[in-house]
């Protein structure tokens, strides 16, 4: 008689198992659902949204190298500011693609909130691969109709500290040209605060910026185009 000997049931049993290969057909069906769905976001989201750093226009950083003023003169008949102005001014992108166009530009001087000096800066085109250009804002301006208050108090400032603090506000509309056609536009808005005059000379109508190169903030457009640039 043969004995039987009963199964260990610790031992494992090997189970042969077949995997089926799921066509490629298949698994492409299967993702076009969420292509779908991104393709749906994407196209919701505004143009320069859109766009990669080929089309968005960093800001640029601007700073005066120097700044000058001669004939300063404080008349009283009428009561303003008569001023000639010169002003360098160091302007720096950081794109590396395609060129902007800067237009409609504007540099005004500011003594507290009274607008001393206005004037239009000629338009220029500047290539984007980390180009820096350099230009002259040069003008002679009035200031508003003053009060003697006003009057009194720069002179004051003058004679006692030997210095004038001003602001210097530059603005200019640019857009962004990049393989034949625009794909950015902004306003520019450059703040360049607490600017100090030294009025030391001889000649107390002309006045000279203190430690230079002063650098300028920015403060703002009208669109939401533009990606600003960290650091200066």
């Amino acid at each position: 008689m043969t004995k039987v000997h009963p199964t260990d049931p610790n031992t494992p049993v090997a189970v042969a198992s077949t995997r089926q290969k799921i066509p490629s057909w298949l698994k492409l069906l299967s993702i076009c659902p969420l292509i779908f769905v991104l393709v749906v976001i994407m196209a919701r989201q505004p143009s320069h949204r859109r766009y990669n750093r080929t089309h968005i226009t960093t800001i640029p950083k601007l700073q005066i190298d120097s700044l000058t003023a001669s004939n300063f003169t404080l008349s009283s008949r009428p009561n303003q500011i008569f001023v000639n102005w010169n002003v360098k001014i160091n302007l720096e992108t950081k794109n590396s693609h395609g060129y902007l166009s800067f237009s409609n530009m504007t540099a005004s001087i500011f003594y507290n909130v009274l607008q001393a000096g206005l004037t239009d800066v000629i338009p220029f085109d500047v290539v984007a691969l980390n180009s820096t250009t350099h230009f002259d804002v040069n003008f002679s301006g009035s200031s508003v109709l003053i009060t003697d208050s006003v009057i009194n108090d720069i002179n004051g400032r003058i004679a006692a500290q030997g210095t004038l603090t001003i602001n210097v506000m530059f603005e200019a509309f640019i857009k962004k040209s990049y393989k034949g056609r625009w794909t950015d536009d902004f306003r520019l808005k450059m703040d360049c605060q607490d600017i100090k005059l030294y009025f030391g000379y001889s000649e107390k109508s002309r006045a000279q910026m203190l430690n230079p190169p002063h650098k300028c903030k920015y403060v703002g457009d009208d669109e939401v185009h533009a990606m600003p640039y960290l650091g200066f």
